[in-house]
């Protein structure tokens, strides 16, 4: 006897390939609901920051800070500010400023 999983002859006669067509859309629906509740969540976490006095930019800055941390890409976002900070010199237009009296 064989191990083969028994065959799904419906499937094998999907010429027109509706019932895989049926399964992809139904997961990718499954998904965008998913995503939907998820972008209504953090909308909800970035009032709540709001609210807790946060600025809009500090809010922002966590959502980004957030999506870097998913995305494991410290080592770019520190690339770019580098970036940012060498050329605005260069041009007199250093938006880091403020940071040498913070310290």
């Amino acid at each position: 006897m064989s191990d083969d999983p028994p065959r799904d002859f419906e499937r094998m006669l999907d010429l027109n390939r509706s019932t895989l067509i049926r399964d992809l859309v139904d997961e990718m629906e499954v998904r965008v609901r998913e995503i939907d509740t998820a972008q209504v969540a953090l909308k909800e976490i970035v009032e709540a920051a709001k609210r807790q006095e946060f600025t809009p930019s500090e809010a922002l800055a966590m959502k980004k800070i957030a999506r870097l941390r998913v995305k494991d890409k410290k080592a770019e976002a520190t690339q770019d500010l580098e970036a940012l900070e060498r050329i605005g010199q260069a041009v007199d237009f250093n938006v880091f400023d403020w940071k040498d009296w913070r310290r």
